[in-house]
């Protein structure tokens, strides 16, 4: 019977599909940008530029550096997943009664060639399919910042169209300036399918709701206290010109800045079924946006039933398909589709972009997917004569016990980051790469509530554990499972129950003793020496710090209070979270609790952790008027932001009352991450950046400086025939050098960094440090002069890229560091091959090239370290 209800739902699942209207076309006279560009995965000598229009247009490009005399070209791809439907509210045209289809088309170009540490003006242009353009204002874009290079990064999350949020990053502009890069954890918009959450939301009803200017206006109230203001508009200036009664504008963050992301559970729509029909619960169902947004199912479970649908029906997939099946089973579970099409985000990790590392200028940050499913707490819901339980946290529908095809398996993973996961493991190699160790600062984002006094810090990050209770032909029994499970247990443990329809209740738990991040990746953290965890999803603000047997401590900060608040809970204040569910607290302070109350903290941390205390003035009190001081942000009235200060390790947390637009911003709380102790590197000035006429090296070079050498073309140099170029100052024991590898020569074995060298050309003694691009390596030699080259050291399974940056620091006891893209590679050391001919010695830095003719480089420098 299973097997056929699933047949069933596949063909109204696929009916469904075919009578999908063709689109929401775009209604607008004239060729316009959907956003302003914004940026994105900055490297050491590009960054990408991306922006969104309606159409898909003939040319899209971008142009930059000095009087926007460079231009790049930009790919474009129309979005897969952008959706309205009968509950959308779009500026300047009507909802569609359906799921719908908005046609929209990303651009992304990267602008190549920058000089680190150096912003340039930039714009983009985009031309539409009848030859009319439209070009952005003026933006400034600059590639990764150098380590030691002082940075400004916005701690912020969970935008999701609430109604503070404009007023927030508005203020960020206006108090701190222009930030340097945006740490997001996650939660961007409500239902990321809906394009006009992202875009334009926008309900002209609006304007009714506490208008300043009607009778009856609440000044102890936000003015249009139900307006929804959308992602972009908020986060880059705009949202004037959708709702230009609105008190705040938004701030002008990503068009100059970076952003990284972590995902968070609203970055997880569920199953794909646009308006297909079903009935659920005793109810027919149509499949809207906000009905599949909270309708995942776990993907092992869909690779279960994928499963038992090829092996009951021979036309199911008949040619094994892999791209059909892989569509199929992310269908009927959850995906990040618009999470991934929206973002460009390092992707080398062993999923992708769901989570990844990332080294910027002094930080270091790690984006863990640790996010789940939210559902109910109620153990009970419907009208008082028709109780029923709900697809919920502890409880599956009363009506669906036994169709697991409607199961929800409580707050299920997106995600698993257990001892036993791939992202564990591959969390661990983070803490051994080079680029971790040589970091100041190591920060993780994660949008999960692993600590705080919000309603989601509680069930705590434990496996959910699933008992089903049965009675199979008067035996009755009940069987546990901690998910996923295989299919051989699935057919023989659960399938026959189901098929019986024996399952009389099913009961989900979170014990508080299995919190997996509290017992197996905080004390990873800790030995390694990550000081601050910038979590999500309560939209409060709070903090903590844990300390280690060892001293070391990890910050933990919620900064979500940014468009509103879900509540924060303390006895005195709040006494209870989420207190609308009185079925679940019922039943947990009952006589006979099926659930253990001490699993389910009503006020405070789960884990006794105390918050801290607000250490520079307190907004609940004198911003919300509260009769004491507390140690959070709950507020729907008070907005509140935070900013991390590389230079000097603070971390500052603002205030500001919406009520009151000509009222001040108050820092409020204000604390230092103590940085670890690394070698910075480089930590001498760029000397030449070749941003002059083509032609000759200049006079600043000596050695191999003749034009059929070495020649300047487009503000960089190409190789012709090479040979050791020398900086003519002379540097002394202590020195580097670095290069940016503009185009590399896949046959040559020497794009080579020279110091210590003496003599015109180097003759008389140098150290080399040379990629070889044919065998994937960097090589250290060493000359003696006299005797020869000896090779130092060797560098292994090391490939460059176009634009990455070789460097090398040369010490005063003889060693050698490498660095790629300013992360170390690795030291080598002179004195076990030359003796200590290379101790207490300076001398020239320089370049040589050989057989490396389709090689070009850019961005030389270095000196006295």
């Amino acid at each position: 019977m299973y097997r056929n209800i699933m047949i069933v739902l596949l063909a109204l699942y696929m009916l469904a599909l075919a009578m999908t209207p063709q689109g929401l076309a775009a209604q607008t006279t004239g060729p316009r940008l959907l956003t302003d560009p914004f940026l994105q995965l900055p490297t050491a000598t590009t960054v990408r530029v991306v922006w969104f229009t309606e159409f898909e247009g003939q040319r899209h490009f971008i142009s930059y550096g000095e009087g926007l005399r460079h231009t790049a070209e930009a790919t474009t791809m129309r979005m897969t997943r952008m959706y309205e439907d009968a509950s959308s509210r779009i500026l300047g045209r009507p909802s569609p009664s359906r799921v719908t289809e908005r046609p929209i088309w990303r651009h992304e170009a990267i602008a190549t060639g920058l000089i680190p540490n150096v912003r340039v003006p930039y714009t983009v242009t985009s031309i539409d399919d009848t030859g009319n353009s439209v070009t952005s204002r003026q933006f400034t874009l600059q590639p990764l910042p150098t380590p030691g290079t002082p940075m400004k990064i916005l701690l912020t999350s969970d935008q999701q169209n609430r109604l503070m949020s404009p007023a927030n990053f508005q203020k960020v502009i206006e108090t701190v300036g222009r930030v340097d890069a945006v740490f997001f954890a996650g939660d961007f918009v409500d239902e990321p399918s809906r394009a006009s959450e992202w875009f334009d939301r926008f309900d002209p009803n609006w304007r009714n709701v506490n208008n300043p200017a009607n009778p009856g206006y609440d000044p102890n109230r936000p003015a249009f206290f139900n307006a929804r203001p959308a992602f972009f508009p908020s986060l880059q200036g705009k949202y004037r010109e959708i709702f230009p009664e609105f008190p705040y504008t938004g701030g002008e963050i990503l068009q100059h800045a970076p952003l990284f992301g972590a995902i968070g559970n609203h970055e997880a729509p569920g199953r794909w079924r646009p308006n297909a029909e079903f009935t659920l619960n005793g109810r027919t169902q149509v499949a809207n946006l906000s009905f599949m947004d909270n309708d995942p199912q776990p993907r092992w479970f869909a690779e279960i039933r994928y499963e038992q649908l090829k092996r009951s029906d021979p036309n199911f997939n008949p040619t094994n398909d892999p791209v059909f099946r892989e569509q199929w089973i992310t269908d009927n579970s959850y995906n990040f589709t618009s999470y991934f099409e929206v973002w460009t985000l390092p992707d080398d990790g062993p999923a992708g972009e769901s989570y990844y590392a990332y080294k910027i200028g002094d930080v270091f940050v790690i984006s863990m997917n640790v996010s789940r499913v939210w559902r109910t707490w109620n153990l009970q819901e419907g009208p008082t004569s028709a109780r029923f339980s709900p697809r919920g946290k502890y409880t599956e529908f009363s009506s669906e016990l036994n169709n697991p095809g409607e199961w929800g398996f409580g707050d299920m993973w997106f995600e698993t980051y257990d001892s036993t996961s791939d992202q564990y493991a591959w969390l661990v190699r983070q803490f051994e790469s080079p680029a971790f160790k040589s970091s100041k600062y190591r920060i993780v984002l994660a949008h999960q509530t692993m600590f705080g006094l919000g309603d989601n810090s509680v069930p705590v990050m434990a496996n959910p554990e699933t008992t089903i209770i049965y009675n199979d032909g008067g035996v009755s029994g009940e069987k546990k499972f901690v998910w996923p499970v295989s299919y051989e247990v699935w057919e023989s443990e659960i399938q026959p129950l189901v098929d019986a329809r024996a399952i009389t209740e099913i009961r989900i738990e979170y014990p508080l003793e299995k919190d997996i991040w509290r017992n197996q990746i905080e004390p990873l953290l800790l030995e390694h020496g990550v000081q601050m965890v910038h979590n999500a999803h309560s939209h409060v603000w709070n903090r903590t710090i844990v300390e280690g047997a060892d001293g070391r401590q990890v910050h933990y900060i919620e900064t979500s209070n940014v468009g509103n608040s879900f509540g924060a809970y303390l006895p005195g204040w709040k006494d209870s979270r989420v207190p609308w569910a009185t079925s679940f607290w019922n039943e947990v302070t009952g006589p006979n609790p099926r659930w253990s109350p001490a699993d389910y903290p009503r006020a405070g941390d789960p884990h006794n952790r105390a918050p801290v205390m607000p250490t520079l003035f307190n907004p609940m009190r004198e911003m919300e008027g509260t009769d004491r001081n507390w140690p959070f942000v709950d507020s729907n009235n008070v907005t509140v932001f935070t900013i991390f200060d590389t230079a000097t390790g603070a971390v500052s947390s603002y205030a500001f009352d919406t009520r009151k637009p000509d009222s001040a911003v108050v820092k409020f709380d204000e604390f230092f991450l103590k940085p670890a102790a690394v070698d910075v590197f480089p930590a001498t000035p760029l000397r030449d950046a070749f941003d002059r006429a083509d032609g000759r090296l200049g006079r600043d070079w000596i050695g191999a400086t003749q034009p059929d050498q070495y020649r300047i073309s487009g503000n960089q140099v190409d190789v012709e025939k090479g040979g050791a170029v020398l900086w003519r100052q002379q540097f002394g024991a202590n020195q580097e050098a670095f290069v940016t590898l503009s185009t590399i020569d896949p046959n040559s074995q020497h794009h080579t960094l020279l110091l210590k060298g003496r003599g015109a050309n180097a003759t008389q003694g140098t150290i080399l440090v040379s990629y070889d691009a044919v065998k994937r390596q960097i090589v250290v030699e060493a000359l003696r002069p006299g005797w020869g080259w000896y090779q130092v050291q060797t560098f292994s399974n090391i490939t460059l890229e176009a634009g990455d940056v070789l460097g090398a620091r040369a010490l005063a006891d003889g060693s050698v560091h490498v660095y790629v893209n300013y992360v170390p590679m690795g030291v080598a050391d002179t004195t076990t091959v030359v003796g200590g001919l290379y101790v207490n010695r300076g001398g020239r830095i320089g370049l040589f090239f050989h057989e490396a003719s389709n090689a070009a480089f850019d961005h030389f420098g270095g000196g006295d370290r």
